[in-house]
């Protein structure tokens, strides 16, 4: 976002009615390598800061003035510099002008009254040994950085920075501007205020912190931190470790190859192609898919709504007042949940829960042992082949579960204050409010167990 100086330039076009008034500045400098040279510009300049071969140092900056006020710009125009000095093992480039900005204010514009008008437009190049320590401080500029070895440094304010090909860049710091970084490396430490990142191509570890903004985070080569509110990131293409603190933010996350850790509050997450992560959220908006993993991802959340689809991992779910769907999951799931809802379908895996006042309904589970126990809530599932093992327990709650109308099985039933249905052919026996009842199904086979209290069940053919 280049709105500053693109507003520059405009009024300088429409002051241009004004004779124009300009000055070169030429220096040359000598430069050792691996010195810290640090740049302090002044608002609205236009800079190219090029790394070169060559130990010298290489100012070429023009500057133009149109204003109303003859004797003003040439007081401007003497007072205008680029010095540089040296102290110790620093360089120190100034970009100097005089305080006074004229008589003239935006308000003229509209009343058409270009008496007292003034615009200046400052633009260039600095050329340096590609080998020095760069430390930039500018406001409401447009710099644009390229080529260096060494560290970098940048800050201000309403700046368009740009940079590429840096090895070393470390630290970034920028409000209501914006940054791009483009086939660099580093350490990056980045701060930013409604001030929107792309970076793509970054060879080393990438932090960022930003708010009420946008990031574009891509071809990162190692981890990547980020820590965002009121933001909207892609990411994508990570090869370390992600870590990421979001808060009313809008993430989507693709193709990450180390550990994902999200820490998320009342945020939009979207995670395509990730392996290992760990989510808590809280109110969140969440969506994972093609998530495949051979270690545990564990889920911590407290209200909101997580959908998991086509993803292959065992998945352990810490949850309160939340909302969950399953689709296409496969490997064990161990649920632990109050006051939430659970949907599922085409589920493979073990499943294991411990419920209260949380309805599970699953439409489709294929998997060798099932345990649920639960309070408050309907559980409701669908099964699918010869389980060896499945055990539910519901209290003040209902059971409905659907069998293969082929399934071998040895069904056991018990319903403490409570009714005992059943599609296939079983004997119910009622003693003092409890009602049981006990069948080989289709021969018999593995025992499936239900039971229930101050709650029914049901048993269906599908």
């Amino acid at each position: 976002m280049r709105l500053y100086p693109s507003i520059m330039i405009i009024l300088f076009l429409i002051a241009s009615a004004v004779t124009a008034q300009e000055k070169n500045v030429d220096r040359n400098f000598k430069v050792n390598p691996n010195q810290r040279v640090f740049i302090n510009g002044i608002s609205s300049i236009q800079v190219k800061i090029k790394g070169g071969d060559n130990n010298e140092g290489n100012i070429k900056i023009n500057v133009k003035i149109n204003s109303s006020d003859s004797r003003f710009a040439n007081e401007y125009l003497q007072n205008f510099d680029v010095t540089y000095k040296t102290d110790g093992n620093d360089i120190i480039i100034d970009f100097i002008e005089t305080p006074k900005q004229g008589k003239w204010s935006v308000l003229d514009i509209f009343k058409g009254d270009f008496k007292y008008s003034f615009s200046k437009l400052i633009t260039g190049e600095i050329i340096l040994p590609k080998g020095v320590n760069l430390i930039g401080d500018f406001k409401y500029s447009d710099i644009s950085v390229s080529g260096f070895d060494q560290p970098l440094s940048l800050k201000g304010k309403g700046n368009h920075f740009s940079i590429k090909d840096c090895a070393r860049v470390n630290d970034i710091s920028n409000e209501y501007g914006d940054v791009t970084l483009i086939n660099s490396g580093g350490r990056l430490n980045a701060e930013l205020k409604i001030s929107p990142i792309t970076i793509d191509s970054f060879e080393g570890a990438v932090k960022v912190t930003t708010s009420g903004s946008s990031a574009t985070i891509s071809n990162i080569n190692g981890k990547l931190g980020l820590n965002a509110y009121n933001t909207k990131a892609a990411i994508s293409d990570i090869s370390g470790d992600v870590s990421i603190y979001s808060e009313i933010s809008d993430l989507t996350i693709k193709q990450v190859k180390g550990y994902l850790q999200i820490y998320d509050k009342t945020g939009k997450i979207n995670v395509y192609d990730a392996g290992t992560f760990k989510l808590e959220g809280n109110k969140s908006d969440f969506s994972a898919d093609r998530i495949a993993s051979k270690d545990k991802i564990f889920f911590t959340t407290k209200g909101g709504t997580y959908r998991i689809t086509n993803s292959s991992a065992p998945f352990y779910i810490d949850d309160d007042n939340s909302v969950y769907n399953l689709n296409e999951v496969t490997g064990p799931l161990f649920y632990s949940a109050s006051n939430s809802r659970l949907t599922g379908k085409d589920l493979n895996g073990d499943w294991k829960s411990d419920t209260r006042f949380t309805e599970i309904s699953i439409e489709g589970i294929s998997a060798q042992k099932i345990e649920a126990a639960g309070r408050g809530k309907l559980f409701k599932g669908v099964l699918s082949g010869n389980p060896k093992k499945v055990e539910i327990k519901n209290q003040e709650a209902d059971i409905l579960l659907s069998l293969d109308s082929a399934i071998k099985t040895s069904l056991f039933m018990i319903a403490n204050h409570g009714s005992l249905k059943s599609d296939f052919p079983v004997r119910v026996i009622n003693e003092e409010g409890i009602s049981k009842a006990a069948e080989r199904i289709n021969g018999g086979g593995a025992v499936i167990s239900l039971e229930t209290k101050d709650g029914n069940i049901k048993v269906i053919k599908h």
